[in-house]
């Protein structure tokens, strides 16, 4: 299987390491192309996106390394970009002036009605808590619905390349502390989404970071949910979502051989400035 990684971090936002010490580690593994995603800026104070001031530092940075290692690898340019309501998503202008090669969109945070405030779903388990108690009036099933309805206005109204860790909700729902997934309400919503993510031809990402950090033990998205793309045919790809140069191929194989029991058999890669397919 030929190696690939969209989303991954660095010291720009709330990864570390510097860029460079990533493309060594994936010149070494022999990946075939990376391509840089961090955190893009946000107007919600936080300690994990990238400031608004090293954005063109880093776009400087990317494409510097682009050049210097053209003859061993292929580097993209990318960003992980949040959808919120009313304030920002992929689609934005800004984006436009970017010379970026793909974007990620994701749905961190969200809002709570009569605070005023903005709370992100994969901080803590209290604080997904204090989500669902304060926002959505303790109903656990409101907030999923809330969840994936800005999923779907993300992918509608912005059209990024790749969906990010789709059921990321499901990070602190240890022993369906909070939800089931095998409850119909929220089996709607996953089928909902998936719909629309289909309609405008949207890559779902399997995305290992939150089992190669200790936190999960299925990826996002869950297994029935890759069956789900399957069916539907949905483009997938791996991701790790690495933070640190150690996870940058974190379970990729043992992602790829749950894609090809699924009998999903190839993901979508960009390769050569394009979006093509890869064999697993």
């Amino acid at each position: 299987m030929d190696l690939f990684n969209y989303h991954m971090h660095n010291h720009y936002c709330d990864g570390k390491g510097e860029p460079e010490d990533f493309v060594k580690r994936a010149i070494e593994l022999g990946f075939k192309a990376i391509g840089f995603s961090s955190h893009a800026p946000v107007a919600i104070p936080n300690e994990w996106t990238m400031n608004q001031e090293n954005l063109s530092k880093y776009v400087e940075e990317i494409m510097t390394l682009r050049e210097k290692y053209k003859d061993k690898i292929e580097i993209y340019l990318g960003l992980e970009i949040d959808y919120i309501k009313n304030l920002m998503g992929p689609g934005d202008e800004i984006y436009k002036t970017i010379p970026l090669d793909y974007c990620i969109g994701s749905v961190h945070f969200m809002p709570i009605k009569d605070t005023g405030e903005y709370l992100t779903v994969d901080y803590n388990e209290d604080e997904l808590r204090s989500i669902i108690e304060n926002g959505y009036d303790g109903d656990s099933y409101k907030f999923i619905q809330a969840y994936y309805a800005f999923i779907r206005e993300m992918v509608e109204s912005s059209r990024p390349d790749i969906v990010g860790h789709l059921d990321l909700i499901k990070k602190f729902n240890k022993n369906n502390l909070f939800f089931r997934e095998d409850d119909p309400r929220y089996v709607e919503q996953i089928e909902k989404t998936l719909k629309v993510i289909k309609e405008d031809d949207i890559i779902v990402e399997v995305n290992t970071g939150g089992v190669t950090r200790g936190y999960i033990s299925e990826y996002y998205p869950s297994e029935w949910i890759i069956r789900r793309c399957k069916e539907l045919d949905i483009p997938m790809n791996i991701n790790s979502d690495a933070h640190v140069v150690d996870n940058l191929a974190g379970c990729f194989k043992e992602a790829a051989e749950q894609l090809k029991q699924n009998g999903i058999t190839e993901q979508k890669v960009l390769l050569g400035h394009n979006w093509v397919y890869s064999k697993l």
